[in-house]
């Protein structure tokens, strides 16, 4: 009994673990995606004008929040998601870094979008790690 009521807290660690990192990750990445998206492409006569390398960007941002928020209904669909979507996005914010960088900036800084993104990768997993625990706890019981 004291084995299951420990399992049941290391699985139920894992979920809101997941959670708070992905509240967190929707507040602050919703945030910033949305500020830019309505306040840095208006052309000059104020239409609304994303160049395509801001688009190419925000795809794999929206992936990611939409992701997580399914994440909270559906743990292995959302931490899958997330998973998944890390890389590109990963990629894609290296890439696009490296590309920006000044000649004098250390190559390193091309990183720095890739760490920005552990937090999709990290919730993702733990959004796994409580629907396989969760599976397994319910064929014990034969459910």
């Amino acid at each position: 009994m004291e084995k299951s009521i420990k399992s049941t807290k290391r699985m139920n660690w894992s979920r809101w673990t997941g959670r708070i990192i992905s509240s967190v990750i929707i507040l602050i990445w919703g945030f910033f995606f949305f500020s830019q998206l309505f306040t840095n492409y208006y052309d000059e006569t104020g239409s609304f004008a994303p160049s395509e390398g801001a688009i190419y960007a925000a795809v794999p941002i929206i992936i990611l929040l939409v992701g997580t928020i399914i994440a909270w209904l559906n743990e292995k669909l959302g931490g899958i998601i997330l998973i998944a979507g890390y890389f590109p996005a990963a990629i894609m914010g290296y890439l696009q870094a490296v590309s920006n960088l000044p000649p004098e900036a250390p190559a390193a800084a091309g990183f720095i979008p890739v760490i920005l993104y552990l937090p999709f990768l990290i919730s993702g997993i733990l959004f796994i790690l409580f629907w396989s625990k969760n599976r397994i706890k319910k064929a014990k019981k034969g459910l």
